[in-house]
């Protein structure tokens, strides 16, 4: 017996190197055609797989046969049958092995084609050997087959491992040498453990394949691996050249400058465009380079300026994000420009980055953004303005009315009651037309509020009517109030702009009827938990034609606009109330014929207040005049403005108050100190010590002391809503615009002097 490596070998060193170089050469094949394969979808896919399957598969057959016939080992031929099913075993194989790879991720696929590998590499030579004929018997080295097995699985893996699906060409060489180390390695070992045991009896077979026939399979199986390696390669670089050239002719007309980059972040190509915009990378912007490098250049000439000083930590956030593909970041360069970077990974690994230069957006934006602050900014300057005349206004409109409603409760001869009367309406129409500016400019600044608080909505629609009353009986024009059952309730809405609204719509309809009636009416037309409530106000006036039906809504807009107009008015009071109405969610309409009236209808979602609620939100019920008591009613009143002061002694004297006035709120926090008062009447702007500062001081004084809360009234020209906030933050109980008429103010007090009187029952309780 000897072994099988004892034959003689011819010239073995230079065959092994030949054969050497061929299987790196298959193996470089195979890896190159499965890594593209792995980038493509469908048959293309099927079909790179089954070339690169056939090219390892094929060096493997070849391989074996081409070290065996190297050696003499006096075979009479080999056996056509293994022959040809060590060739379909190592195609067959390795096509396995390769769509194992490809068709899988993570660990477990490339481990899987690496075992796959290396047990169709012993199986081949050990299914080639078997088919050798020999006048004897092979015997086999039990060790020497597992260490040949263990050798080309072991190689096969790491060659798998080290190729991955990479294009990259020094890992595709890395996996090559381990899968020709593993087909070498193999046949070496393995023939190390064959013996051949002489046996003269041995029958050898009359159909075996010659040496020359094995020779002509090698050389004609490689040369078409090579040419078909070679052919492949060629169509491949073509192809990827015609590819790369229409890519770039798409990518060059894009208007944003677009960069891919390989799995190991290379630069494979970019347009003009994304060369362009880069910062001073610019020139280091070529194929092949890291994207890290270009950030370094970048880093290094203080490019982004929110990287000086932390710049490691800086590149390691933004490779960490582009890694990660979370989306599109602005980036600002040293030279003040912007640029919008997003970067998107491909199914490879790769990245490929847009970017656009949004420098002239960004400077649009802060254009944009100053222009809203300047806007905000006026809108300010305005409403303090309007606050201010507001203010400045009604302080000496506070001396006319006031004057006027003292001067008219006296006796005067019949001219001088007229004059008076017209100095009253004149007041009256300032102050509305005051009120209606205001109005309209805190709509346009979106700073009104609409309130929810509860009222009677019965009353609230008489008391509309009770305002206009008087001008109507004077134009002997009966004024109707119609009130529905279901509308005797109480519901919860903003009372002071639904009053407004009617109160307009009233005042026109007297004013522009000299015959017949006006009619206010309310009823609800839907149910619900907000029941929908038609306020109409129907007249028998003048009426306007249909025509002219949205010009009566604009601002300082009436249906006759010719200076030979018969009615006055500054056109607001209909497209202020139109806008109160949309602010509830309602709707203000109209419908007139001329020479027959005109029919005004506003509808609102109100809902019913509970009889809980009802109770609970209802006030103490209204009285006329200040209540006779043992003592008068005893009243400080701070204002620094000597008409202001004077026209409340006028108007207060009529109902025998004991009235103390002082110039400034220190002067009223001592004189509160010193003695006790019923009513505190506040002005909220004076010198030492503003309205404010001084009710809070009034405030700790009660709460220091232990006495009862005496009622504050701020009575102030400041008629804005954030100036009646800020009355009820600091602690006062009401608020009161001037001008204050003569019945307004004896209401109010009559209104504290009856809740005083409850306090001290309920205390005497």
């Amino acid at each position: 017996m000897r072994d099988f490596t004892e034959f003689a070998v011819n010239g073995q060193t230079p065959v092994i190197l030949v054969v050497g170089l061929f299987c790196l050469l298959a193996a470089a094949t195979g890896l190159r055609v499965y890594a593209r394969a792995a980038l493509t979808q469908g048959a293309l896919k099927a079909t790179w797989l089954v070339f690169a399957g056939l090219s390892v598969g094929v060096g493997i057959w070849a391989s074996h046969y081409s070290i065996m016939l190297a050696h003499e080992h006096h075979s009479a031929g080999y056996a056509p049958g293994l022959t040809g099913a060590a060739l379909v075993t190592a195609v067959a194989g390795m096509i396995l092995a390769f769509s194992v790879a490809a068709l899988t991720t993570g660990f477990e696929g490339l481990l899987a084609a690496g075992l796959t590998g290396g047990v169709v590499i012993a199986g081949t030579h050990y299914m080639a050997v078997s088919g050798i004929a020999l006048e004897g018997r092979l015997e086999w080295d039990r060790d020497s087959v597992i260490q040949s097995v263990l050798l080309g699985v072991g190689l096969s893996t790491a060659g798998f491992f080290a190729a991955g699906r990479s294009t990259f060409w020094l890992r595709q060489a890395g996996g090559a040498a381990a899968l020709a180390l593993a087909i070498m390695g193999v046949h070496e070992v393995g023939l190390q453990g064959l013996s051949v045991r002489p046996d003269p009896a041995a029958i050898v077979p009359a159909d075996l394949l010659s040496e020359g026939a094995i020779w002509a399979c090698v050389i004609g199986l490689s040369l078409l691996v090579l040419t078909g390696g070679v052919g492949t390669a060629v169509i491949y670089s073509r192809s990827k050249q015609s590819a790369l050239e229409r890519l770039r002719e798409a990518i060059e007309v894009l208007p944003a400058g677009l960069g891919f980059y390989d799995a190991e972040d290379r630069l494979v190509v970019c347009n003009r465009q994304y060369v362009g915009i880069a910062g001073f990378c610019r020139d280091s912007i070529t194929p092949g380079v890291p994207f890290r490098k270009l950030l370094e250049v970048d880093l290094a000439h203080g490019d982004y300026p929110e990287a000086v000083g932390r710049e490691a930590e800086w590149m390691a956030e933004r490779l960490a994000a582009r890694r990660s593909g979370a989306g599109a970041i602005e980036q600002r360069l040293a030279d003040g420009r912007w640029l919008r970077l997003e970067d998107r990974l491909t199914s490879d690994g790769g990245v490929v980055t847009i970017a656009v230069d949004i420098t002239d957006l960004k400077r649009q934006a802060e254009a944009l953004e100053r222009a809203r602050q300047e806007a905000e900014t006026a809108n300010r300057a305005k409403s303090e303005f309007l606050a201010n005349m507001s203010h400045e206004i009604r302080t000496p409109l506070n001396g006319v009315v006031g004057v006027a409603d003292v001067l008219a409760g006296t006796a005067l001869e019949p001219r001088q009651a007229e004059m008076v009367e017209i100095i009253r309406s004149s007041g009256e129409t300032l102050e509305r037309l005051l009120s209606d500016i205001l109005d309209l400019a805190r709509i346009e600044s979106g700073r009104i509020e609409i309130q929810q608080d509860g009222f009677h909505l019965g009353d609230a629609v008489r008391a509309v009517a009770a305002l206009s009353d008087l001008r109507a009986r004077e134009k002997n024009v009966p004024l109707v109030v119609e009130v529905a059952a279901e509308a005797e309730t109480r519901i919860s809405g903003d009372m002071v702009r639904i009053k407004q609204i009617l109160t307009n719509l009233v005042s026109n309809a007297v004013k522009f009827t000299d015959a017949g009636e006006v009619r206010l009416s309310v009823e609800r037309v839907e149910d619900g938990e907000a029941p929908l409530w038609r306020f109409t106000v129907r007249d028998t006036g003048v009426g306007f034609d249909p025509t002219n039906k949205d010009r009566i809504f604009g601002r300082f807009q009436q249906a006759d606009g010719s200076i030979t107009r018969r009615f006055g008015g500054t056109g607001l009071g209909l497209a202020i109330s139109r806008q109160l109405a949309e602010l509830m969610e309602g709707e203000l309409d109209c419908d007139s014929t001329p020479g027959f009236g005109s029919v005004f209808t506003f509808e609102a979602r109100l809902p019913v207040l509970a009889q809980e609620e009802a109770a609970a939100d209802a006030g103490p019920a209204p009285t006329d005049a200040i209540e006779a008591e043992e003592r008068p009613l005893r009243v400080l009143l701070a204002d620094d403005h000597p008409t202001n002061r004077k026209v409340v002694e006028l108007i207060l004297a009529q109902a025998g108050v004991e009235l103390t006035s002082v110039e400034n709120g220190q002067e009223a926090v001592d004189a509160f100190r010193a003695g006790r008062f019923d009513v505190v009447l506040m002005d909220m702007q004076m010198p030492v010590m503003d309205g404010l500062t001084a009710t809070r001081a009034l405030r700790g004084i009660e709460a220091a002391q232990g006495m009862e809360r005496a009622p504050v009234f701020m009575l102030t020209a400041n008629a804005l809503p954030e100036h009646v906030e800020a009355c009820r933050a600091a602690g006062a109980d009401r608020h009161l615009t001037k001008p204050i008429s003569a019945p307004v103010l004896l209401q109010a007090l009559a209104e504290a002097s009856l809740g005083s009187a409850a306090e001290a029952e309920q205390a005497a309780a």
